[in-house]
């Protein structure tokens, strides 16, 4: 999937719930909290290497670089 997939999926997703703080979860695709991209049922979910890309690079492109529905 590339980067202009994953951004016109991204936009549809922020008119559906009105909200520029919100993602799609990386695993899941169901809503997240504002400021997140993983849900808090898959968070557990996440490989140590993916938290500690989620630290260091951020919550939106984290999830431009994991997530792959």
């Amino acid at each position: 999937m590339t980067r202009n997939d994953k951004e016109k999926i991204l936009a549809h997703f922020r008119r559906q719930f009105n909200s520029q703080d919100i993602f799609p979860c990386v695993l899941c695709g169901e809503p997240t909290e504002e400021h997140q991209s993983c849900c808090s049922t898959c968070m557990y979910d996440l490989t140590p290497k993916m938290i500690e890309d989620y630290q260091r690079i951020g919550p939106e492109k984290f999830w431009f670089k994991y997530y792959e529905k």
